[in-house]
């Protein structure tokens, strides 16, 4: 991400990634986290929102458009980890109903974490 940035030093004190690792691999989720802190001051916070499931479920799904896309479930547990590897404090775990395109209910996980 740091390569989108004409001063490599530049630091911010938040990073929004509203429902945006639904759509990376397990892999790529890793990397965006740890790249996410990086960008971040000490003392920064970071805001990411996925839904839970087994990551065997992820496939295909269509969305509100109408377009065909990839949808990764990912666990909670491996988020921490990640959190954790990185020497980041997850501060807060939300949990918010959604009802989709298909009118069925999915739970959204908020995760709120602070770099230490």
């Amino acid at each position: 991400m740091s390569g989108y940035y004409k001063n490599d030093s530049t630091k911010f004190d938040g990073i929004i990634c509203g429902f945006g690792i639904p759509y990376l691999s397990s892999n790529e989720t890793e990397k965006l986290i740890n790249d996410c802190l990086n960008l971040l001051t000490k003392d920064g916070v970071v805001y990411i929102s996925f839904v839970e499931g087994n990551s065997l479920d992820s496939n295909y799904v269509i969305g509100s458009s109408g377009h065909r896309m990839f949808f990764n479930y990912h666990q909670l547990n491996d988020l921490k980890k990640y959190f954790d590897s990185a020497n980041c404090a997850i501060i807060d775990i939300t949990k918010v109903e959604y009802k989709n395109t298909s009118n069925q209910t999915e739970i959204h996980t908020i995760i709120i974490a602070k770099k230490l």
